[in-house]
């Protein structure tokens, strides 16, 4: 593992960045050389994407509602998307989507009257971002590999 380590660290360039977030958003990212995993996540749209979401004020049920209906953008249809209201913060809201369109929960959250003030992704697929401080990382395990 120290020897796979160095080697990202010395040439970087040779990862590839597998989904993107803006630059106003934060999280999870998945970093790899191996393609088959890359065509897994972000080539199908069968891997779940987990963010909470911080909103300007406390979402009504009718926005959640909304959210959690059919909605499209630029007059495409978007699979729809799980969102609940978080427990542990009235004006958080965890969305679960297995898409990602440009902004798409920025602009989603915008037709129901919220603004977005904060998106973090906690999870891609089987894997959390679980302890990890902003800027941190850490390479998977076999083990975590093969759970795609």
């Amino acid at each position: 593992a120290a020897e796979l380590e160095a080697a990202v660290l010395e040439e970087p360039w040779r990862m590839a960045v597998v989904g993107r977030l803006d630059k106003d958003s934060r999280g999870l990212l998945l970093m790899t050389q191996d393609g088959v995993i890359a065509k897994k996540v972000i080539g199908t749209q069968s891997v779940w994407k987990r963010y909470v979401v911080l909103v300007d004020r406390v979402p009504s049920q009718a926005q959640v509602s909304r959210l959690n209906g059919q909605m499209s953008l630029d007059g495409v249809e978007l699979r729809r998307m799980s969102v609940t209201a978080s427990s542990e913060n009235p004006s958080s809201l965890e969305f679960r989507l297995r898409e990602g369109r440009k902004h798409q929960i920025r602009r989603c959250c915008n037709k129901v009257g919220l603004e977005v003030i904060d998106l973090f992704r906690v999870e891609i697929g089987p894997w959390t971002v679980g302890g990890l401080a902003e800027g941190e990382w850490r390479l998977l395990s076999p083990q975590e590999v093969e759970l795609l």
